[in-house]
């Protein structure tokens, strides 16, 4: 997998529960490093971290703490293109999910380094 290294990456993104529906993750950004990344966003639950890796061949493992409460896994594949995609399980409970890079966070292309295989 191409990963591309920039200071942050603003993305959208969801995910869905049969109680709750689908629900938005706003305000979300995403730094990618090497195949690693960390982001923040805030949900209907509360504001959270990601921690996450993305393997070789696309495979997505995530932890998303929200904020003074629980850990949810999200397990998925990156499509190579700026999404990623799978299941969320927490506790018992499980549904899909979704991450979108949208944009970016850089006024220059200096700012972009390199595309770097991991």
């Amino acid at each position: 997998m191409n990963q591309i290294r920039a200071r942050a990456c603003r993305c959208e993104g969801w995910w869905e529960q049969g109680f709750y529906g689908r629900q938005p993750m706003t305000n979300l950004q995403i730094t990618f490093e090497q195949g690693r990344f960390q982001g923040s966003g805030t949900d209907i639950v509360g504001p959270f971290t990601l921690s996450g890796i993305i393997s070789d061949g696309g495979v997505v493992t995530i932890d998303k703490q929200y904020v003074g409460r629980h850990c949810v896994q999200y397990s998925g594949n990156y499509d190579g293109e700026g999404t990623m995609a799978g299941t969320w399980t927490v506790e018992g409970f499980h549904g899909p999910w979704l991450i979108r890079i949208r944009r970016y966070e850089s006024e220059n292309i200096a700012d972009i380094r390199e595309i770097v295989p991991t």
